[in-house]
C-alpha cells in the first residue's frame, strides 16, 4: 500500500534562478507544479510503504500501555489503603495501651469481676451513635468529661461519657470507674454497658437515663413533674438502698465518695439512679477506711475526712445526709 504525502511537504523553489520563474528541469525526486503566479515550484515526491499489520500492533501496544498504567494506579491505591489501614490499627493499639487497656485487662482478669457484662465498643460504632459527637447530642459536661446521647445500631439509646483531658489522674479515674461498675448490678445504680479504649480519649457507654438529675428538679423546679413529699421520700429511700448495696452487698465493699444531687439521676419512672463512680474505691472486707487525698465536692464532704484524710463508709452516709437535708427542706413549688 502506497500513500502519497506530497501535500505535507514544504515546496522548494527550483535551483535555476537565472530563468527567474521557469525551471527547465526539477532535480531528481522532485516534480514541477505551477502556481497562480505562473512560477514553477519543485515539490519533493515522497511515498512510503505502510504495513497492513501496523494498526494492530499500535492498538496492542496502546492497550498494553493503558492496562499497565491502570494496574499501576490500582496497585498504588491498594498499597496506600493497606498502609493507611495499618497506621490506623497501630494508632488504635497505641490509644488502647495509653488509655489503660492493659491495666483494665489485668483488673478484669480476676474472677471477682463480671467480665462478660462489659463490652468493648469500636470507635466507629460510637461515632455513628453520636453523629460524630454532634454538639446537639450533649447531655451534660463536668470536670471529667462530656456526656453525649447516642443510639446504637440495635436501636438502644445510650449515654456516652467522653473524657476531655488526657492525663494519668483522669485515666486512673476512668479505669477505676469501669472496674467498679463491672461489679455492680442494682436497680438504683446506673448500668455500665461497655467502653471504648481505641480512641484518643477513653469512652464509657451507659444506659440512658432520660429525666436528668435530681439537682434539676430541686433547684430548677421543673413544672412538668413537681417533687411532692411522697416522691422525695421515695427517692431518698432508693438512694439509701443503693448506698447500702455498695457498702454491704457488693462482692467487694465500695465507697462512692461523691454522693450529691448532680450524681443522682431519674429514669423514665422517676426512680433514683446513683451515677459517676470516677472517684469511688473498692476496699477489702476487713478494711475500715481509706487514707487518701481529699476528693469530692465541698459541702458534701464530712469534716472528719478533711481533718484526717481517712474516708470511711460513714463519709458516704454524711454526704447522703446533706442530700437528704436539701431534699426534705427545699420548699415545694407553689401550685
Amino acid at each position: 500500500m502506497f500513500v502519497n504525502l506530497s501535500c505535507l511537504q514544504v515546496p522548494m523553489i527550483c535551483l535555476n534562478s537565472t530563468s527567474r520563474h521557469n525551471c527547465s528541469k526539477c532535480p531528481e525526486g522532485y516534480y514541477d507544479q505551477a502556481d497562480f503566479t505562473r512560477s514553477t515550484w519543485c515539490i519533493r515526491n515522497i511515498t512510503f510503504t505502510l504495513d497492513k499489520k501496523s494498526p494492530v500492533k499500535i492498538i496492542i501496544i496502546g492497550c498494553s500501555a493503558g492496562l499497565g498504567t491502570l494496574f499501576l494506579i490500582i496497585g498504588a491505591w491498594g498499597l496506600y489503603k493497606v498502609v493507611k489501614r495499618r497506621k490506623a490499627i497501630l494508632l488504635k493499639q497505641k490509644f488502647f495501651k495509653r488509655n489503660g487497656g492493659l491495666l483494665l485487662q489485668q483488673q478484669l482478669s480476676s474472677n471477682l469481676y463480671n467480665i462478660e457484662k462489659t463490652k468493648l465498643f469500636t470507635s466507629k460504632e460510637l461515632e455513628m451513635a453520636t453523629d460524630n459527637y454532634n454538639e446537639n447530642r450533649i447531655l451534660g459536661q463536668g470536670g471529667q468529661g462530656t456526656v453525649y446521647k447516642g443510639m446504637l445500631s440495635d436501636g438502644r439509646i445510650v449515654a456516652i461519657k467522653r473524657s476531655t483531658i488526657i492525663d494519668e489522674n483522669n485515666l486512673e479515674h476512668f479505669i477505676n470507674e469501669v472496674v467498679i461498675l463491672t461489679q455492680i448490678i442494682h436497680r438504683n445504680v446506673v448500668k455500665l454497658l461497655g467502653c471504648c479504649l481505641e480512641t484518643e480519649v477513653p469512652l464509657l457507654v451507659y444506659e440512658f437515663i432520660p429525666n436528668g438529675t435530681l439537682f434539676q428538679y430541686i433547684h430548677d423546679q421543673i413544672e412538668e413533674f413537681p417533687l411532692t413529699w411522697e416522691i422525695r421520700l421515695r427517692i431518698a429511700v432508693e438512694v439509701v438502698d443503693a448506698v447500702s448495696y455498695l457498702h454491704y452487698v457488693a462482692s467487694i465493699p465500695i465507697y462512692h465518695r461523691d454522693i450529691k444531687y448532680a450524681n443522682i439521676l431519674l429514669d423514665d419512672k422517676y426512680r433514683a439512679k446513683v451515677s459517676d463512680f470516677g472517684t469511688s474505691r473498692s476496699v477489702a472486707i476487713d478494711q475500715t477506711h481509706l487514707t487518701t487525698q481529699v476528693q469530692g465536692t465541698f459541702g458534701y464532704l464530712d469534716l472528719e475526712f478533711f481533718r484526717s484524710g481517712q474516708f470511711t463508709e460513714k463519709s458516704d452516709v454524711y454526704s447522703f445526709g446533706v442530700v437528704l437535708t436539701e431534699l426534705l427542706t427545699y420548699p415545694l413549688k407553689q401550685q
